[in-house]
């Protein structure tokens, strides 16, 4: 499967003359991805499966996604395509969330600091785990894929329920992409319509110029959340109605955003300054 690159180039005027330098964001992005999997590898417990260090809270299993792309993205640079220690990894760090879901399929929402939360069907981990499995299930044992198959559509029968009731906000639009991704691999055409049209709502809820809001005013972190959901859908949809939502996100996002990449907090409604460059960016 070929994905989507999203190429922004930007024409930088420095000292009052025009500039034009030439991006290679695939060739950066790749090797970045390359670079990053021997220490993904290493933090992984073979035993359990589990990623991360110290406490163990599900997100940390969302290394499933950049394992699962060098694993399948052929490319003269990235040694890992088709490597077999990076699916036995994948494979286990799959079953680990699947050791952790409830009847229900929701996970324990802790942090690690300590705290627990209740249970959540964790957005960010269930697409991304359902993206690595949309990449490695062709190389799967038909027993394991079978397994994965059932704890997916135990969670995404959950998150459909709830989406039914949900409220414009960053998890449950996080969610419908989802259920648009599960939609596709699944043959569940009924969740296409729901996650599209939770989408809709949300490009329609966006603020005039190019933000939207929780509570008063932007929230620029959260913002990406909105920009990722509604990027991946276009990009699996080809639902060219969202595109200019995204355009008008990215110029917002082109103002409040500092040089470095970190976002600009002095107008976040709810998140301060974290000094990072935080993904997605958009």
């Amino acid at each position: 499967m070929k994905f989507p690159a999203v190429c922004v180039c930007l024409a930088l005027a420095i000292g009052g003359n025009a500039r034009a330098e030439t991006a290679h964001y695939k060739e950066r992005c790749l090797h970045d991805l390359v670079s990053q999997v021997p220490q993904l590898l290493a933090s992984q417990d073979p035993k359990s499966g589990h990623f991360g260090s110290g406490i163990w809270v599900v997100i940390d299993q969302n290394v499933l996604l950049p394992l699962a792309a060098a694993w399948s993205y052929h490319d003269a640079h990235n040694p890992y395509y088709h490597n077999p220690r990076v699916l036995r990894a994948i494979l286990k760090g799959g079953d680990a969330l699947i050791d952790a879901q409830d009847a229900k399929g929701m996970w324990i929402f802790n942090k690690k600091d300590g705290s627990v939360w209740g249970k959540i069907y964790q957005p960010w981990t269930y697409s991304r785990w359902l993206r690595a499995f949309q990449m490695i299930r062709g190389a799967m044992p038909p027993g394991e894929r079978a397994r994965w198959v059932q704890a997916f559509l135990l969670g995404y029968n959950g998150i459909s329920a709830e989406e039914r009731h949900a409220t414009l906000h960053n998890i449950p639009a996080h969610h419908a992409m989802g259920l648009y991704f599960a939609c596709k691999i699944f043959d569940k055409p009924e969740w296409c319509m729901q996650g599209a049209e939770f989408l809709h709502r949300e490009a329609a809820a966006q603020f005039p110029d190019g933000y939207w809001s929780e509570h008063e005013g932007p929230v620029v972190l959260y913002d990406t959340v909105y920009v990722e959901a509604l990027g991946l859908y276009l990009a699996v949809s080809k639902d060219e109605s969202v595109r200019p939502t995204l355009r008008k996100a990215a110029i917002f996002h082109a103002h409040f955003t500092y040089p470095d990449g970190t976002d600009v907090e002095t107008i976040d409604e709810r998140n301060p300054y974290y000094g990072k460059v935080r993904i997605p960016n958009a």
